[in-house]
């Protein structure tokens, strides 16, 4: 896969070339893919394909028991001043795409979330002080870009001020996956 290539777009990926026919519309009013069913019977094989050769890379692989690593994929709340969800993953990630930041964060299924996905690095060693140091630095530069938009960071498994009222489909993010995703299961 070629850097920037849409994923659905390689043969053997799961999704590849399946993007769906858009003939229905969310309650969001977002065009939502239904699948035809050689699409899902493409989509099992090619799924069988790739856990195929994952086994078998599992079966070749040997782990580096003399040098373990660890990375991290952080779920970070936004909120304004009130501490309610602030629902803006969109500005704050505009704001984060250039310089250290560029790449660490995506958004999350809520317009009010993010995901800071924190690289590898070995356990031993300096390694668990530098992972500490890298994440302290890059949330302490999030939060002060956050900031000059009025939005605070709050790492918390689930938001104490979250309601009802926003966790509705048009608090859902932008990726077309968490549509598509919410529509198929229900």
């Amino acid at each position: 896969m070629q850097p920037g290539q849409d994923p659905r777009t390689v043969p053997g990926i799961p999704f590849a070339g399946m993007v769906g026919v858009p003939s229905q519309r969310s309650r969001a009013g977002t065009p939502v893919p239904t699948f035809r069913r050689q699409e899902y019977v493409t989509y099992r094989r090619q799924l069988h394909r790739c856990l195929d050769a994952f086994a078998q890379i599992l079966d070749r692989f040997q782990f580096d028991e003399d040098r373990p690593m660890t990375g991290l994929e952080l779920e970070i709340c936004l909120v304004d001043r009130d501490w309610q969800p602030a629902m803006r993953n969109q500005d704050l990630l505009a704001l984060f795409a250039e310089g250290d930041l560029a790449g660490v964060f995506q958004e999350e299924l809520g317009r009010f979330n993010i995901e800071a996905n924190i690289p590898p690095r070995l356990i031993g060693g300096t390694g668990l002080d530098d992972c500490e140091q890298y994440l302290r630095t890059t949330l302490n530069q999030a939060q002060a870009r956050a900031e000059s938009i009025g939005i605070g960071l709050v790492t918390i498994g689930i938001l104490p001020t979250i309601t009802p009222d926003h966790t509705v489909l048009a608090n859902v993010s932008s990726n077309p996956r968490y549509s598509t995703l919410n529509y198929q299961i229900l």
